[in-house]
């Protein structure tokens, strides 16, 4: 009868240490969980703040054009010389333009709009003027070297506040690009940049080929540009290229483009088989202690 006590007894010592290992496993795991929730967040805000002070950094180039044209009596040679000057040593800057009222494009490069090029149906032209300051286009294939790059518009409007134009600058999105890429979250997410069609930027697993068309993450993220785009910035528990994860996205300031964070919870559980072979070791420890204390009372 007492063996039999003392058989029961062990069995609830087993039972408690089973449970309290269970519970202090769920709440590691909802802490861990937690936290990297909190660091794929401040990821995605750190990589934004980086995005949106590139875009500014570019933007500055644009103003000052603009500035230099509403200076009178300049002519087209003076203007291309300055825009000349200011895409000197960045090569990032593929060309600066400035198209007037009567559809003329006072540009850094030797391109010639043919005649049925209409500066009133740009789309570049067209957000500036919208926007009635800096407007940023979505992605398109530079015509002079097949790259991905986008345009920093802004319209120029004289002391009467009356529209002269816009003036515009190419700038490759590789320095971008390259950032996303490269960025990690905890070893174990990465972060990719989608235009205001869904197009993507960057992703460190696909990338643009100029002899294929542009990936939508609609096409490995089932309604994913839909969902993310009912605000600006926000954290979902999606399925997105085949894993079930977390993605925290954000809008990109002055444009339309989102930068989104994807952890996968597959790489989060595989990342927690420490806090389980510590739950197996303790289980171990206990086992072996009570059946040795079973053994000797026997």
């Amino acid at each position: 009868s007492m063996q039999k006590k003392f058989f029961t007894f062990g069995l609830l010592i087993i039972f408690f240490v089973v449970a309290g290992l269970i519970i202090q496993y769920l709440c590691l795991n909802n802490k861990i969980t937690k936290d990297r929730k909190i660091i794929l967040t401040q990821a995605n805000e750190q990589l934004s703040r980086g995005i949106e002070g590139i875009i500014k950094y570019y933007s500055q180039y644009t103003i000052a054009a603009s500035e230099f044209i509403l200076i009178n009596d300049k002519t087209e040679d003076e203007i291309v010389g300055f825009l000349k000057g200011l895409k000197k040593n960045n090569p990032a800057i593929k060309t600066i333009y400035f198209g007037n009222l009567n559809n003329k494009v006072i540009a850094t490069s030797d391109w010639v709009p043919p005649a049925s090029y209409i500066l009133k149906e740009r789309p570049w032209y067209i957000k500036a003027i919208e926007n009635k300051g800096i407007a940023i286009s979505q992605l398109y294939v530079d015509a002079l070297d097949n790259n991905l790059v986008v345009s920093i518009s802004k319209p120029v409007y004289d002391n009467a506040n009356t529209l002269l134009g816009v003036v515009s600058l190419d700038i490759s999105i590789e320095k971008i690009t390259e950032m996303v890429k490269n960025t990690t979250i905890n070893g174990i997410g990465y972060s990719f940049l989608a235009d205001g069609e869904g197009n993507i930027l960057a992703h460190p697993k696909y990338k643009y080929q100029s002899d294929s068309d542009l990936i939508n993450i609609s096409s490995i993220g089932d309604g994913i540009n839909s969902k993310i785009r009912n605000s600006d910035s926000g954290q979902i528990e999606i399925e997105f290229d085949g894993d079930n994860g977390y993605l925290t996205y954000s809008l990109i300031a002055n444009t339309d483009w989102i930068i989104a964070n994807f952890m996968s919870l597959r790489d989060i559980k595989d990342n927690n088989r420490d806090i389980w072979r510590m739950f197996f070791i303790a289980l171990a420890i206990t086992i072996i202690i009570l059946a040795l204390l079973t053994y000797l009372q026997k």
